[in-house]
């Protein structure tokens, strides 16, 4: 047995019944000891809530937290759950919190769920709000944030300072380049710090505005990670070294054919 939280918003596809939301759910019920009865009651065991909106027969979201003692067979059955609603819901995840375990980078897990090709994009998405959160904890001004969710497609606003931007096309390269070569956002600032992912996007800005950034080695690895990416040779040219000077007189040239 273990201590655990259980969180989940799921949002339904046209037509689904309330009993076909009951049944997908069955996994969970069964492991926590509900009935449908009590989930329509709403009346559950301990501190776990379920709430239904529906229209008639029709459920059209479901609003879900467990907590408590939990077995460790309890996230096979989270994952069942998960599986079933492949069918009959919106994409979307379910968040599993181990309180007990000491292994705080991995104490929670999420079950992803829906169409596989819409779950990549909002598993993006999700990724994006988490990096863009602790970006702003480190002080990345708000308008580098828009900047980077519209080119990166975050974002349908298109904020002010692009409508000036010199090089967009070669932006968009660049985070196209940058997404394909990590596992995501969140990975690189675990891999290599805050400090390189933050200089990941003052550096697509710089490619947006054909500016320039500073680097500092011994406290980022934005040279390395953009140097690796397949157009490397280009994204160095907006990048300066402390130690080396200005940056590469080939700039010049780069932003002159944008």
């Amino acid at each position: 047995m273990y201590d655990h939280s259980l969180n989940a918003e799921i949002h339904f596809m046209p037509g689904v019944s309330v009993d076909a939301a009951i049944l997908a759910l069955k996994p969970l019920a069964d492991s926590r000891g509900w009935t449908s009865e009590n989930i329509l009651a709403k009346n559950l065991s301990n501190d776990d809530k379920v709430a239904l909106i529906a229209e008639g027969e029709v459920i059209q979201h479901l609003s879900l937290y467990t907590c408590g003692d939990a077995s460790h067979l309890f996230a096979s059955h989270v994952e069942a759950f998960a599986e079933k609603l492949k069918e009959i819901a919106e994409p979307g995840f379910i968040e599993l919190h181990d309180h007990d375990t000491g292994d705080v980078a991995n104490a929670i897990t999420t079950y992803w769920y829906g169409d596989p090709i819409e779950v990549a994009q909002a598993q993006r998405l999700h990724a994006w709000h988490a990096s863009a959160a602790r970006l702003r904890d480190v002080g990345i001004p708000p308008t580098v944030l828009a900047a980077m969710a519209s080119i990166g497609g975050f974002s349908a606003i298109r904020p002010a300072a692009e409508s000036n931007a010199i090089d967009p096309d070669g932006a968009r390269l660049f985070w196209q380049e940058l997404l394909e070569s990590a596992e995501s956002l969140t990975a690189i600032a675990d891999l290599h710090g805050l400090r390189t992912l933050a200089d990941l996007f003052y550096l697509q800005n710089a490619v947006l505005s054909c500016g320039f950034i500073d680097h500092y080695p011994g406290e980022s690895k934005v040279l390395g990670l953009a140097s690796a990416l397949p157009s490397g040779a280009k994204w160095k040219t907006y990048i300066k070294v402390e130690y080396m000077g200005s940056p590469d007189a080939s700039l010049d040239q780069v932003c002159n054919q944008a």
